[in-house]
């Protein structure tokens, strides 16, 4: 199985391919990994693009600091900030696909 690591300023999203998305690990200094599985990098569907984006987002707010459990201020904050930000569009960039970019840019 082929891992892809892509890094953020404070944040790594990991794509892999089976389950659901699993634990943030200290990957580094001030660099944190979260293994995001169960996602088609290259969706065949705008449906499918949309699904993998929340995945994406979900992973870069786990690995900038803000676990599903997380309040909501502190969600809403990492949301806004730069290691959010960076995490989803660095992934978005690397993976290089048509309708993820595109389902990525309709949220912007």
């Amino acid at each position: 199985m082929k891992i892809t690591t892509f890094h953020a300023s404070l944040g790594a999203l990991c794509l892999a391919g089976a389950a659901p998305l699993a634990a943030q690990v200290h990957a580094g200094a001030n660099t944190y990994a979260v293994t995001l599985t169960g996602v088609n990098p290259h969706p065949a569907t705008p449906h499918e693009a949309h699904h993998a984006l929340v995945k994406i987002e979900k992973a870069a707010m786990l690995a900038c600091g803000a676990p599903e459990f997380a309040i909501h201020e502190l969600r809403r904050a990492v949301r806004a900030g730069p290691c959010w930000n960076d995490a989803v569009a660095n992934t978005v960039n690397r993976l290089d696909d048509p309708l993820l970019t595109q389902a990525y840019q309709a949220r912007k």
